[in-house]
């Protein structure tokens, strides 16, 4: 399945949770692994590294929003900050050029792909140009949860939206309640339908001729 799924929402409104739904949904179908790509993912591992966290640790929130030992500040402070200073260091997509080699190998090998990490402009124009290079249907979910007030580094997503949202093949919006309790299986009809749709997509393109 030649599709990438691009999930746009604030921190902490649900999008690895609807990842992960959606990851099920490809598995049932599929005999290898859909790819999950985080733009972030370098650095985290760089932090982990530094700060002698558990490889995979800060992809848990409640490790993110620890305290840095002898510090006042967070470990998603310290990602955060790495959005800001970018243009500060000698290759302003240093952290991001890992996750651009995964996201091209992942569309060479025809795998379905999630993208739930995207921000700046230089994601949006890698999604796009690869999309283009390799043929790739996308569907683009935008994810808002009830009364979460994001953080900082958000203010780009409605841009990102935008931008992605007129180039997609299908394009959602969807705000779920913040019910902690149900939280999740309130999330899963979306990735049913996103599912559901990326079938239909992939249906129609075996079936159209091509000369």
């Amino acid at each position: 399945m030649k599709t990438i799924f691009v999930i746009l929402a604030p921190s902490r409104s649900g999008k690895d949770t609807l990842a992960g739904l959606i990851e099920l949904n490809l598995l049932a179908d599929m005999d290898r692994l859909p790819v999950q790509l985080k733009w972030s993912s370098h650095v985290k591992r760089v932090v982990e590294c530094t700060y002698g966290l558990p490889k995979g640790s800060l992809e848990d929130p409640n490790v993110r929003n620890a305290i840095i030992p002898g510090t006042s500040k967070t470990y998603l402070d310290l990602l955060v900050s790495f959005y800001h200073t970018q243009d500060q260091q000698a290759d302003p997509y240093f952290w991001k050029r890992p996750v651009f080699r995964q996201l091209e190998d992942a569309m060479i090998s025809e795998l379905p792909i999630i993208s739930t990490d995207t921000r700046d402009a230089f994601e949006v124009d890698a999604i796009l140009d690869l999309k283009a290079k390799y043929d790739y249907q996308m569907i683009t979910i935008k994810l808002d949860r009830e009364g979460n007030p994001g953080l900082s580094s958000d203010k780009l997503l409605e841009r990102n939206f935008e931008v992605l949202g007129c180039r997609s093949n299908i394009f959602l919006e969807f705000t779920v309640k913040d019910d902690p309790d149900n939280f999740r299986s309130n999330l899963v009809p979306i990735s049913d339908i996103a599912y559901k749709l990326a079938q239909d997509m992939d249906k129609d393109r075996s079936e159209t001729v091509h000369f």
